[in-house]
Parts: C-alpha cells; structure tokens; sequence
C-alpha cells in the first residue's frame, strides 16, 4: 500500500500508485515555471523572476536574490585566479575593496608650478591644541598643523627664539637698572645714588610746549642754554651775566675847567662801559647831573662821597662844583 499518489494530468487514468503528486509551479505573476533536464537533474528555469538580462532596464517591484558575503578577518584569498569566490567581509561586515583613487587632477600641482586664478586645491586641516604639545611619537614622523583657541597656526623660527631669548636677558637687565635708578618720593639720599640726566628743549622764544594745564612739559632753556625760570608773584625775569664786566678798566683825575660851568665828568668814556664811579676827592661839595647841570639842580655829593653808576659810554654825566669853586674828581670805568 502506498502512502502517496502519483497524479499527472496527461496520464491520469494509467498511471500506478506512486511516492510522488504531479504539479504546476507558477511564479508570482501566473506565469508557469518550466524544467529542463541538467546532468539527468531537473532545474527549474526561474531566470524569468530572479535573473537579470545583461543591460535590462530596472523596473520597479523587481526581484532579485540576496548577495551573501564571507566573513573573513584574515582577508585571506578564497581560491585561484579565475574562479567564483563570496564576497570578503571583516569582523565590523565592512566589505574588502582594491580602489584606484583617481584625485582631481586640477588639484594636484607639481613642485615650482605657477599660480593661476581658479586653481583647486585640497582643503588643510588643522588641529586645535591650547597648550601646545608634541602628537606624535617621534622625530620624523607626520604630524598635523597645530592652532590656538583663536585659530592662530603656531610657528617656530629658530632664529627668532634665539634673538628673543637675548630681548628678554636684555629687557630684565634694562628693568634691574631702571629700577636701581628710580628713586622713591621722599627717599634719602645716599651717595654714589645714580640718576638719569634731564634733558631740556632750546625755545628762543619762550612759549608753551603743551596742550593744557597739568600736562607734562620739558624744561625749556634759551639759544644760550640759560634755563627759563619764573618767580611765583612777580613778572617774568630775565637772568643773565650780560652785566659782567671782562674786557677793560680805565681810571682818571679830572679838575672842573670853568667855576660854575659844568663838564664832562670823563671826557673819553671806556668803550662799551657798563659801570662807572665817581669820587669826589674836593672839601667842598660837588653836583652831578645831565649835560649842563647846576649847584640849584644837580645831585650833591659830599666831600669825600663816590657814586656808583651802571651806565654805558653813551651816557653823557656831567659834575660841577659848589658856587665859584673848581673842584676835582677821580673816575674808574669798567667794560
């Protein structure tokens, strides 16, 4: 007794009973899948759902059979030259590639190239460190451009360092000596205590070297280098040795020529006087005065007297004595 009936259409009423039932596989669409005999196999012909003519078009709600691949983390080949092998994956199921990676050519410019407007080029990167630090092992091996909170690229110039390292020796060695110099408001003087010189402005003409009240201002000196001063309260004052008498002296005894006509108390003043004195050497008194001065209304000098006068040589001081006397006076000029 069989477990099983054997059923074919074309055949019906003469076949026995069998392992097996006849029927018809169809694919999604109805269509009726056909065999074909392969090496006494039957292969059912299925490329009509699942396979692809080459250049066929894609059409939406296509079918098709998944892909497999190989996991292989030694990346190891699968067989010769030729033969079908999976795809290779590693542990992550990333898929094993060989690229050529063709960069833009634009991109790409050989040593000493000129520049030309429009070039492309690849974009830099660069990595932000705030404390600047060695990222990588060793002398010689790649490392990436390095920037500050601000994007600043650090550099370094050898050059630079050692030249900032002898400012810096320099600049502490200025502020020691700055410091040695500057002395504190009240502080005691102590010898051998050094300074630094002021310097001051030649102004011939004084005027004010500032904007405004309570600015700083250099001291200013004329085209003698005289140093301008100004005494609180009074009008301003023009000190200077114009006065000193260095060059010549003279000295003479004069006797009045006429009673009661005056004269020259020198006849021939000292070139470019400045100071003369008067000496009345007479018992009577003497007057002395302008040109054609009198008894009634000179200045009187007593027996014995001398007059100092600041008076150039273009001065014209005459004396004339007591009423019918001669009298005689001794001079001395300085220039």
């Amino acid at each position: 007794m069989k477990d099983q009936l054997g059923f074919d259409a074309t055949t019906a009423g003469t076949l026995s009973d069998s392992d097996s039932v006849g029927a018809y596989i169809r694919a999604s669409d109805g269509t009726l899948i056909t065999n074909t005999t392969d090496g006494g196999k039957e292969r059912l012909d299925v490329n009509t759902e699942l396979g692809k003519a080459e250049d066929s078009a894609h059409s939406s709600g296509d079918m098709g059979a998944m892909a497999l691949g190989v996991r292989n983390d030694a990346g190891t080949a699968f067989g010769a030259d030729g033969d079908y092998v999976p795809l290779s994956m590693d542990a992550d199921g990333a898929l094993r590639v060989n690229a050529t990676v063709n960069v833009d050519a634009n991109s790409d410019y050989a040593e000493d190239s000129a520049h030309s407007s429009g070039d492309i080029g690849g974009f830099v990167l660069a990595v932000r460190q705030d404390a600047l630090a060695a990222s990588v092992s060793a002398d010689g091996d790649y490392a990436a451009f390095k920037v500050d909170s601000v994007g600043s690229l650090y550099t370094k110039d050898t050059d630079a360092i050692a030249l900032l390292t002898t400012i810096d020796a320099d600049t502490n060695s200025i502020d020691s000596t700055l410091t040695a110099l500057s002395k504190a408001e009240d502080s005691v003087h102590a010898s051998g205590d050094q300074g630094v010189m002021g310097l001051t402005v030649r102004n011939d003409t004084l005027a004010s070297l500032v904007g405004a009240d309570g600015d700083y201002a250099p001291l200013q000196v004329n085209a003698d280098g005289a140093l301008y001063t100004y005494i609180s309260g009074s009008d301003t004052l023009t000190m200077n040795d114009a006065a000193l008498a260095n060059t010549a002296v003279a000295n003479a005894s004069n006797t009045l020529s006429t009673a009661n006509v005056a004269e020259d108390a020198v006849a021939s003043p000292l070139a470019n006087r400045k100071y003369l004195w008067i000496y009345n050497t007479d018992n009577q008194k003497i007057f002395v005065g302008a040109t054609g001065v009198t008894a009634a209304n000179g200045f009187p000098m007593s027996p014995g007297a001398y007059m100092e006068f600041r008076a150039g040589a273009a001065i014209d001081i005459e004396f004339v004595g007591s009423t019918g006397k001669q009298p005689i006076i001794k001079t001395l000029e300085f220039s």
